[in-house]
Parts: C-alpha cells; structure tokens; sequence
C-alpha cells in the first residue's frame, strides 16, 4: 500500500525478510513508552541468510518487495504529481485508492484487509475504465483475470492494482 499510495515509502530494517514486531521492548523501563521499539528487534542474522535461498520465507519476501518497488518505478500512474482519490466499496474490510500521473494513466489499487474472501461490485469499477468485457489486469501478478459474475472477489490479504485500459 505505501508504495502506491504516494510519498517516500518507510521501509524498516527487517521488513524486507519478514521480521516480526518485537514487543520486548515492554519490559525495559526506558523504552516501553516509546513504541518505535516495536520494529527495531535484534537483528536474525539466521533468516537474512535466507534471502538468496529460493522458496525460504524471506527470501519469498524480499523477492515480492523487489518486485513492488520495481513496479512503483516502472508505473508513471504512481509519481508523485497527483493526490490519490478514495473510493468507497461499502466493505470495511477493503480501501480503495486511485491515482492518475502526468500523462493520463491511471491506476486502481484495491486492498482486502480481512482474512476471509471480500466480493466487491465491479460495475462502477468498469465505469472508471478497468474493466472491459468482464476482464481487467493486475499490474502486480502481471496477469488478466476474467469475471465471472458483476463482484470482484479478492482473497484473504490480497492487494491488487488495476491499469485503465
């Protein structure tokens, strides 16, 4: 999401493998009030020495981040010259964001934040151009999908982003 969102995305150390919060920092008087702590843990050197092994977790995770940023790179709807636009799904489980660069592209991201499957109507999706003849593509998967019906399903955590046609 921080990458399509807009502005400098905020990567933390250990972001890029999968680190996990750190909630020790509760027990020590002079930093439990500061929750910063929560994304500096230690260090695993064990699982950084994951990300160049194929199909490890971090690796899984750093390959993906890569991909992301490579693909912010690569998407003129995602310079930072617009302000992004929100949508409302009538799903609270799902944000909705548009941004449109220089040239006119545009992009749809549409992020499930719930563990279970959300269905969306995808007619007003169609209206704004991302959908044609019950198909649209996700730039992330770099693949075209086809409806089947007028929902858009989305899976659990799942996040898509959507070139106009």
């Amino acid at each position: 999401i921080i990458l399509a969102y807009g502005g400098i995305p905020m990567i933390y150390a250990g972001d890029e493998l999968g680190t996990i919060n750190d909630y020790s920092y509760l027990k020590e008087s002079d930093k439990r009030d500061d929750s910063r702590w929560l994304n500096r843990p230690i260090q695993n050197w064990n699982n950084a020495a994951k990300v160049d092994q194929e199909g490890e977790i971090p690796s899984v995770i750093f390959q993906k981040i890569k991909h992301l940023i490579q693909l912010r790179k690569n998407t003129p709807a995602l310079a930072d010259t617009s302000l992004p636009v929100l949508y409302d799904p009538n799903n609270n489980h799902v944000l909705i964001f548009e941004r449109e660069g220089k040239s006119g592209h545009k992009i749809l991201v549409i992020c499930n934040f719930d563990e279970k499957e959300q269905l969306i109507d995808s007619s007003w999706i169609g209206e704004l151009d991302y959908i044609r003849d019950s198909r649209y593509f996700d730039l992330i998967s770099h693949q075209e999908r086809k409806l089947t019906s007028g929902l858009l399903s989305l899976q659990p955590f799942e996040i898509i982003w959507l070139r106009s046609f």
